[in-house]
């Protein structure tokens, strides 16, 4: 059986970054019966503060080096780009009986540096990705159910040592969601076209009406909830999405030359006013979106 003793009294479960996700997991974490502390880590004492106002956390330290060797468990909930840095600088605080994931959107490269920086430390580590985000951030907005039905990824690699995967796993399961295990590389190319790719279309969209608005004629007044919803992801934080797409660029750069093979196929349609083959690729992408409809995850 899978170790669940993060849920005995005297566990101690760490969230560095108490945003959206890190305070979700720490709300979901009370919900559902764990009796140990929470610690709350970050960088602004403000934030954390909010974070422990709310319940997402038992304590809070913006000093890691101090908290990081009494865990036995760290969940690193901050950008993918501050992942490493952060991990670096409590390296020699890794200890035996402590496990880490992570909540970053890419995998291939981060896991395969973080297993290099944990390889040289007791500790144990395998990667995470709930896909449970939102346009939303900020601890104010966790709920916790955020994970319930979500699926998290978890992306072992030769160098996960024994029990990681089966610990972060019970984890997740633990807070409701559903969990998938993949090879990082294949996560990404799966995120590109799930996750990634879609961001920058909704926002591209934004960019298309901005400039349209610049002819001074009424366009808002005629935005509908097709718009918003097509366009709702283009209002997540720029910073974190930017470290994602420098992260996962070939992956995404594969997806947008697809999508512009795509575009020219449309392109050449409406060109030849051709009603069928305007027909078939509408009626193809509607069977797609229904299909996710009748089966939302595998």
């Amino acid at each position: 059986m899978a170790d669940l003793s993060l849920f005995q009294p005297n566990a101690r479960i760490g969230i560095w970054g108490m945003g959206l996700l890190g305070g979700a997991v720490g709300l979901a974490l009370k919900k559902r019966g764990h009796r140990g502390r929470i610690v709350g880590i970050g960088r602004n004492p403000a934030r954390l503060a909010v974070a422990r106002h709310l319940g997402a956390c038992d304590e809070t330290s913006d000093a890691p080096d101090s908290v990081v060797p009494d865990l036995d468990f760290l969940v690193l909930c901050v950008p993918v780009d501050s992942v490493l840095p952060l991990l670096a600088s409590v390296k020699a605080w890794l200890h035996e009986g402590l496990t880490l994931t992570d909540v970053g959107s890419t995998k291939g490269r981060l896991v395969h540096e973080i297993d290099e920086l944990v390889s040289q430390s007791p500790a144990r580590y395998v990667g995470s990705h709930p896909m449970a985000g939102s346009e939303k951030t900020g601890v104010e907005a966790s709920t916790p159910d955020l994970y319930v039905n979500a699926t998290v990824a978890v992306t072992p690699t030769a160098a996960t040592r024994p029990g990681a995967l089966e610990f972060v796993t019970a984890f997740w399961e633990r807070l409701g969601a559903k969990v998938i295990t993949l090879e990082p590389a294949l996560h990404d190319r799966l995120v590109a076209a799930t996750s990634h790719v879609p961001h920058l279309v909704g926002a591209l969209l934004c960019q298309l009406l901005a400039r349209r608005q610049r002819e001074g004629r009424p366009y808002r007044s005629m935005i509908g909830n097709g718009f918003l919803d097509t366009t709702r992801v283009a209002a997540g934080d720029p910073v974190m999405w930017r470290d994602i797409l420098v992260h996962n660029r070939d992956e995404i750069a594969a997806g947008l030359f697809e999508l512009r093979d795509l575009l020219d196929e449309l392109l050449a349609a409406l060109r030849h006013a051709d009603g069928p083959a305007l027909e078939k690729m509408l009626a193809d992408a509607a069977e797609v979106r229904k299909g996710l409809e009748r089966c939302p995850s595998s």
